[in-house]
């Protein structure tokens, strides 16, 4: 029983901190709520379309500066915030972790349904994952331990965001921007590497702010947007008008 029991403080203390990083993807889904709302009440399409596209992106981004960390510094993070008093946390923190970017992306179609009068369907798939998640964590917990049950929450978290953007497709079918995804996952990619690369060689304070910065130049180089919205912000700052 107390191994047991330790093992579900070590499962919680992760899923704690996995669920403070959902707070962001939840304040970026509430604000796309609002937006998507009034695109549908005026009946523009291509307005909701490229809150999509955005939403898509800025979820994005937040799933990478949340996930990459949770991953590469589990053990620093859960170190920090736990001491040694939860060592399994480390392991389920980046099981449960992988599934992040899928959860905050599944935000949107979860707020567009609710905005399309499609509340009910949200609800549905919402409850029947939550019906079908416990039992199976736990039986993954029996035979695999804590880490069965941290790589069955993510299983099941990314099912419900996909069926959540299966439903949208089929009942108001705007499609899933790849563009800002793959863009986003090329930088995180590279900063993984960094930071892994990085890691046995100099301090964290060191290797955290190369990693970030190389994160930054890579989306640079791969999305023409974020180049675009840094050359309007630079001609506001010196007082032009932006052509």
């Amino acid at each position: 029983v107390g191994h047991a029991s330790g093992q579900l403080a070590d499962f919680q203390g992760a899923q704690k901190i996995s669920a403070l990083a959902g707070l962001v993807g939840g304040v970026v889904g509430r604000a796309f709520y609002v937006a998507a709302s009034r695109a549908i009440a005026r009946g523009d399409r291509g307005q909701l379309e490229k809150h999509i596209t955005d939403t898509v992106m800025l979820l994005s981004l937040a799933a990478a500066a949340v996930s990459v960390p949770c991953i590469v510094l589990r053990q620093e993070i859960v170190g920090l915030l736990y001491g040694d008093r939860l060592p399994a946390a480390v392991d389920a923190l980046w099981i449960i972790s992988l599934a992040l970017p899928f959860s905050f992306v599944g935000f949107i179609p979860s707020n567009l349904l609710a905005a399309s009068g499609h509340g009910w369907s949200r609800l549905a798939i919402t409850a029947f994952f939550a019906i079908l998640t416990w039992p199976a964590a736990y039986l993954a917990t029996v035979r695999w331990g804590i880490n069965g049950a941290a790589a069955t929450m993510s299983i099941f978290s990314a099912a419900s965001a996909l069926t959540l953007w299966i439903t949208q497709r089929m009942s108001l079918g705007y499609r899933l921007p790849l563009g800002p995804m793959w863009r986003v996952a090329t930088a995180s990619g590279v900063a993984t590497g960094l930071l892994l690369s990085l890691g046995g060689v100099v301090t964290l304070p060191v290797s955290v702010p190369v990693a970030a910065s190389g994160f930054v130049i890579v989306l640079l180089a791969v999305d023409r947007n974020q180049r675009r919205r840094i050359a309007t912000l630079t001609r506001l700052r010196r007082g032009e008008v932006p052509g």
